[in-house]
């Protein structure tokens, strides 16, 4: 139980320490939290990995600097781009859904479904908070970042394989 809790409080950490640095994009930045995400899923069971991920969220919530940006607070969450890391824990559950019900389906594919759910739930809380249509939520909080997000699932699953080597199962 407490090495569980440990992993999901480091996973936490690692997503506090991507995530604020940031390049600015226009209004959503381009950041490393992905990245972070990509590192829970991979390397954590579901509900450590849902742990990790609802403790970031709470520690920015609170007001701790660990946004993009180095931003916190429930402003963050509820304003524009706030929809991006909301769809983090849904994209946790949905790539271990994934990995439950494919199980051929290696961590490639639950890095991609998790990139998706959170570009889904980014752009239409986007959409809804910046009230404009769709196809401008998508242009601005989805395409920019194809290339960058491709890089950082490669990367990510890359280390994802070389860590579970090492981790507990």
């Amino acid at each position: 139980m407490l090495v569980g809790s440990l992993q999901a409080a480091l996973f936490a950490a690692i997503l506090c320490l991507l995530c604020p640095w940031s390049v600015p994009l226009g209004a959503i930045p381009i950041t490393l939290s992905l990245m972070g995400l990509f590192l829970a899923i991979g390397c954590l069971p579901p509900a450590r990995a849902l742990q990790a991920v609802g403790l970031y969220l709470l520690l920015g919530g609170i007001g701790l600097p660990v946004f993009a940006g180095f931003q916190g607070g429930v402003g963050t969450l509820l304003g524009p781009t706030g929809g991006y890391l909301l769809s983090y824990l849904p994209a946790v559950g949905v790539a271990m859904l994934v990995a439950k019900l494919l199980p051929r389906v290696k961590i490639w594919g639950q890095l991609v479904v998790a990139t998706l759910t959170v570009y889904v739930g980014g752009a239409l809380w986007y959409m809804f908070t910046a009230q404009v249509p769709l196809w401008t939520a998508v242009g601005v909080g989805v395409l920019p970042f194809l290339a960058a997000d491709a890089v950082k699932l490669v990367a990510a699953g890359l280390l994802i394989n070389l860590l579970r080597r090492h981790l507990p199962k």
